[in-house]
């Protein structure tokens, strides 16, 4: 896990495609890296990158771009918003997501030692409301974990990573 996290963090500083400056890590799961990053313009987002072993799958390659296409067949103010999906120069997909401000539901249940009854009802309802709608187009997110679960400064939840996504055949797309 250093090597890797060596790698990705050998990334910050550099350019991607000429336009978006990579300013720092923002975590490491089993399959990309999240990074905060400025494009040339001055917008601020989230730079989601597959990890290099990863990128040499087919299979998982398409996997990510299957993320990019779940998210984009709905639209709903708790899912995190993906703007873009490219290539780096050394050939790893990446995609431009919405940058968060706040922490994963983990990462509070660890701060805070517990969430109070109340305010995880409130969550579980807001998940509830973005899972009804990802089901009503047909896409089911299968790994819904405290991880991929994110609570915005605001309070909002926002519900990540439908790497694992699948989407039900037949099911028609708005145009």
């Amino acid at each position: 896990m250093d090597d890797e996290r060596a790698a990705c963090e050998r990334r910050v500083g550099t350019t991607l495609r000429g336009k978006w400056t990579i300013d720092r890590l923002l975590g490491i799961g089993g399959m990309a890296a999240v990074y905060a990053a400025t494009h040339k313009i001055g917008r601020r987002e989230a730079i989601k990158i597959l990890h290099p072993e990863v990128a040499r799958s087919k299979d998982l390659r398409a996997r990510f771009e299957r993320e990019a296409q779940a998210v984009n067949q709905f639209q709903h103010p708790g899912v995190v918003e993906i703007r873009d999906i490219d290539m780096t120069e050394d050939g790893a997909p990446f995609l431009v997501m919405e940058l968060l401000e706040g922490e994963s539901l983990a990462d509070r249940l660890q701060r805070l030692g517990n969430i109070e009854t109340g305010e995880m009802l409130r969550f579980m309802d807001e998940l509830l409301d973005v899972l009804g709608a990802a089901h009503d187009r047909g896409i089911i997110h299968r790994d819904i974990k405290l991880d991929n679960l994110f609570v915005e400064t605001t309070g909002r939840l926002k519900v990540l990573d439908f790497g694992i996504a699948r989407m039900r055949d037949g099911v028609k797309t708005a145009m």
